[in-house]
């Protein structure tokens, strides 16, 4: 998390969101695996059957914040992003 990030937490406990950089992305779906949320799909296109070339996708409505994702991510592909208008 970027350290502008964290000084909005601390000082207005704004709302976290997943985001995926779909370039650093693997879509090895590692995330899909751990979130609770299940806010996690993969985006890309089947190659043969059952196997989907691409990368994993945020449905954000859905994310809670809680950083599964980001901390089983093994390509470092995951940030929590402030959410606009969330500010609990």
């Amino acid at each position: 998390m970027s350290d502008a990030a964290v000084s909005a937490v601390r000082s207005k406990r704004v709302r976290l969101k997943a985001q995926i950089d779909a370039d650093a992305c693997s879509g090895c779906m590692v995330c899909m695996d751990s979130c609770p949320a299940g806010c996690i799909s993969k985006e890309g296109e089947e190659i043969y059957p059952h196997h989907v070339y691409g990368y994993c996708v945020v449905e954000t409505e859905r994310c809670t914040g809680c950083r599964a994702c980001e901390r089983h991510c093994p390509w470092e592909a995951i940030e929590m992003v402030a959410a606009t208008g969330s500010a609990r």
